[in-house]
């Protein structure tokens, strides 16, 4: 499935500083996240925020998060958000793993804000028959390569293998997620996981008769990546395999994946 260039302008990179003693400190890059918009009802205006996984702003440890965009002029530029950032979790789901941080879009910022229409809601989940076997990827940062001069980011494919009705137990307790089968690794929590519709197209054979081929639909931000289980190979037969989550792949409803099965590479 070929990926529109403009979804990989969505997302930025997030992470620490190192050498703190240093003017020219280094960027530690540990995370993704990516940009959203939000209109205001009632102040008429779009407010921006940069989203990601609240275990990452965690792992911050009170140190200033940094963050890393692209800009016009074909380098990266990372921002230092100092102070007491303000930091918006969900205020009733404690297992929801998501932090929102309001943001200033600045002009030399060559991003994309993902609009709420793109927002895989219960009404369009309905409307577009997202289900399992849907085609899913997820863009977000691979660890291993980061780019040295602008953020490279990388583009992982999968599917819906279970959107279930009710919890399922993780690590952190028993959480609301869907589940993708995806490989993942290190650095994509955070990342936005995207699905396509699965739409019926009429066409003819060779020989003229009708047949039905599948195609792909809308686009629709399906969720936000926060983890995935390893499952040791002596536990695969295993009817209840013990799984540990690792930051990388897996969503929750609306906004978690998370990947069912150990598909790092």
């Amino acid at each position: 499935m070929r990926v529109d260039p403009l979804v990989l302008k969505c997302v930025g990179f997030f992470g620490a500083a190192t050498n703190e003693d240093s003017l020219a400190f280094d960027f530690e890059p540990f995370g993704t996240g990516f940009l959203v918009s939000i209109r205001s009802s009632t102040a008429g205006r779009v407010f921006h925020c940069f989203v990601t996984a609240r275990h990452s702003v965690k792992d911050l440890n009170g140190a200033p998060p940094l963050i890393a965009l692209n800009a016009h002029d074909g380098r990266r530029h990372v921002y230092r958000i100092d102070g007491k950032p303000k930091w918006w979790f969900h205020p009733t789901d404690k297992t929801a793993d998501v932090a929102v941080l309001p943001y200033s879009v600045e002009p030399r910022d060559d991003i994309v804000s993902l609009g709420e229409e793109l927002f895989l809601t219960d009404k369009n989940r309905e409307k577009y028959k997202i289900g399992a076997g849907d085609e899913v990827f997820i863009v977000g940062l691979f660890s291993r390569a980061t780019g040295s001069e602008r953020n490279i980011p990388i583009v992982r494919h999968g599917n819906i293998a279970m959107l279930p009705d009710e919890p399922i137990q993780t690590d952190s307790g028993y959480e609301d997620v869907y589940l993708i089968e995806a490989r993942s690794i290190g650095g994509l929590s955070g990342s936005p996981v995207f699905v396509r519709e699965t739409v019926q197209l009429q066409a003819k054979s060779a020989t003229g008769e009708p047949m039905v081929l599948a195609g792909l639909g809308r686009l629709q931000l399906l969720g936000l990546c926060v983890g995935h289980w390893d499952v040791k190979e002596s536990d695969l037969n295993r009817p209840h395999p013990s799984g540990a989550r690792d930051g990388g792949g897996g969503v929750k409803h609306g906004h978690r994946p998370r990947d069912a099965g150990n598909q790092d590479s």
